[in-house]
């Protein structure tokens, strides 16, 4: 293993670890368990010379998908060049300390899913990603009129979501399903406990 990503790799177990942090395979990702979402830390390298940017976002686990995305959130530090381990050491050590840092902020912004479709979007470029993530969450929010509007111009995905938001119970059972089979496929634990509690339903318009 190259020096720079030894120090990478120590630096993301020392911080990233106590807070469930995972390293996914032997890549540069860290996936943290937050329930109905997973936590992306990922140390970005760059194509020509060693170091590390740091992206940190959340990954929503309602889409049947392979992928793992940032689907809210992203960079959140520049390219910190690897010039020698002496040098390097203390920057990556920050940016660890940074990213679980990050991680805990996510967790506090999204308590619930129902907030998901009031935030502002990462804006790749993939709207129709965007609208099944804010669609998702008004149906949960028990909005079935703005879900259907806003998941009509989406997906096939969409589609088989979209005559379930008549009975919120069945919409909102599909979505655990899903999420607790990508959990299941990212080797996170089976859940003993609810999700959420969506008693109080938000009433944030957008």
């Amino acid at each position: 293993m190259k020096p720079h990503d030894r120090l990478i790799k120590e630096a993301a177990k020392r911080h990233l670890a106590p807070i469930g942090g995972i390293q996914k395979g032997r890549s540069r990702i860290w996936l943290v368990d937050c329930g109905w979402f997973a936590a992306i830390v990922e140390f970005q390298p760059s194509s020509w010379c060693q170091g590390s940017y740091l992206n940190v976002g959340a990954h929503f686990l309602w889409r049947a998908s392979d992928d793992i995305s940032f689907d809210f959130g992203y960079r959140k530090e520049g390219f910190v060049e690897f010039v020698d381990e002496d040098q390097f050491a203390p920057e990556v050590e920050s940016l660890a300390r940074r990213a679980a840092d990050e991680v805990g902020l996510l967790r506090t912004k999204l308590h619930s899913p129902l907030v998901v479709h009031s935030m502002t979007p990462k804006n790749t470029g993939e709207e129709w990603i965007d609208r099944f993530h804010r669609g998702v969450s008004l149906g949960l929010a028990g909005r079935a009129d703005d879900a259907a509007f806003v998941l009509g111009s989406a997906n096939e995905e969409s589609a088989l979501l979209i005559p379930l938001l008549a009975d919120a119970a069945a919409f909102e059972a599909r979505v655990v399903e899903q999420i607790k089979a990508r959990r299941a496929a990212l080797n996170f634990p089976a859940l003993n406990e609810s999700l959420w509690n969506l008693g109080a339903r938000t009433q944030v318009r957008v």
